[in-house]
C-alpha cells in the first residue's frame, strides 16, 4: 500500500489548491488508509467514500 499512497499524494502536489482529485480503489484497507492519509497530508476528504461494487471512491481537495 505505500507505493500506492506515494503515487496518489505526489499526485494531489501536482494539482492547485482547490482542485478536486477522485481517486477509485478496489483495496478494502483504503476505507481507512486513504482518509488517514489525506489528514496526514493535510488535505481534505470532500465526502465520505463512495462504495460502487468492490471499488471506493474517495474526492480528495488539495
Amino acid at each position: 500500500m505505500s507505493i500506492s499512497r506515494d503515487l496518489l499524494f505526489r499526485n494531489v502536489t501536482g494539482h492547485e489548491k482547490g482542485q478536486i482529485l477522485q481517486v477509485i480503489a478496489d483495496c478494502p484497507a483504503a476505507f481507512k488508509n486513504v482518509p488517514e492519509e489525506v489528514v496526514k497530508h493535510g488535505y481534505t476528504l470532500v465526502q465520505e467514500p463512495v462504495k460502487n461494487g468492490q471499488e471506493l471512491i474517495f474526492y480528495i481537495q488539495k
